[in-house]
């Protein structure tokens, strides 16, 4: 898995500039990261702190019912 994701990074690297931060989501981010030198940073719940900030700025807290 990890050569194959080095292989993706760096085409993709090829193609839009070698200025991109590669960031490894998910449960076997951490593992993959053992094995694939392209990845900069590991966030094991991206998604879930990106819907916690949709709901904080969403201003449910705010709202009387």
């Amino acid at each position: 898995m990890g050569a194959l994701t080095d292989g993706i990074v760096m085409r993709l690297k090829k193609k839009y500039g070698k200025d991109i931060s590669v960031v490894a989501t998910g449960g076997y981010a951490r593992k993959i990261k053992r094995y694939c030198a392209s990845i900069n940073v590991v966030r094991d719940n991206l998604i879930l702190e990106g819907l916690k900030r949709l709901y904080q700025q969403s201003g449910f807290f705010s709202k009387k019912i």
